[in-house]
């Protein structure tokens, strides 16, 4: 994951000119695949027969959410979407009952998700192996760390988890109002110096707790950002300790 500071397109000599936006790119984030599969497993729907109106929409409200936080989302994501409604479009065809084997439009879908989560499967059963290896230590190596390390919460939730608790965070803030008065201007620097000092004589932070400040839309957005970045500079690590719980947020281990 990189953050990037973009500057603003504004002209040079506006009073705004100073202003910067911020692009996130998720270098590790899972595919269009992995955002299908974590929306079925979370609803408990039947992969074999996916209310695909439904799935499209969850999937294209999580496409809306990366644009509106910025991240540069590849094209891959796009023509996931654009075949979900190619399908969800051919559902509302009437069926020729005349045609006893015509194919259902989501067969090749559903073939594809099948396929994807069986190698999926492997790869984290291979990834678990390394990992029971990497942790056999000497004696020497037995003493536990103070506190978490990053790597502890890798595989303890996927990105798609994160996401769908900020939308839930999102989803709650107040909507930004405009007037003529004189503010301080909230920066993603001012939100990590925020989350580092919530977390400076903490053992843990709820993640929906940490947005409760200032539940303005665009502080929640910057916090996420804010999050993002200490996430891909190892100073936090998260953990959820059981599928779609509460994601909980800690300070890294020196």
């Amino acid at each position: 994951m990189r953050l990037q500071q973009v500057p603003s397109s504004g002209n040079g000599g506006s009073e705004h000119s100073d202003e910067t936006l911020y692009s996130v790119k998720l270098d590790v984030f899972e595919g269009p695949l992995d955002l299908l599969l974590y929306l079925i497993k979370k609803d408990e729907l039947d992969i074999y027969d996916i209310p695909i109106a439904r799935i499209t929409g969850q999937y294209l409200e999580y496409l809306h959410l990366m644009e509106t936080l910025d991240l540069e989302v590849a094209g891959e994501y796009l023509v996931v979407a654009a075949t979900l409604m190619r399908i969800k479009s051919s559902m509302l065809i009437p069926r020729n009952p005349e045609l006893e084997d015509e194919e259902d439009p989501r067969e090749e879908l559903v073939r594809a998700l099948l396929e994807y989560r069986k190698f999926k499967e492997v790869s984290l059963e291979l990834k678990s192996r390394e990992e029971q290896t990497r942790d056999i230590f000497g004696r020497s190596d037995l003493v536990a760390p103070a506190r978490f390390t990053r790597s502890e919460f890798v595989n303890d939730f996927t990105l798609y988890d994160l996401m769908a608790a900020f939308k839930d965070v999102l989803d709650r803030a107040t909507e930004d109002v405009f007037c003529e008065v004189a503010v301080d201007r909230v920066t993603v620097e001012d939100r990590v110096a925020f989350i580092l000092t919530v977390l400076e004589d903490s053992t843990g932070v709820r993640f929906a707790d940490l947005f409760d400040d200032n539940p303005v839309r665009t502080v929640v957005v910057l916090t996420f950002v804010a999050l993002l970045e200490l996430m891909r500079t190892g100073k936090i690590g998260l953990r959820q300790n059981n599928p779609f719980s509460d994601i909980w947020i800690y300070p890294a281990a020196a």
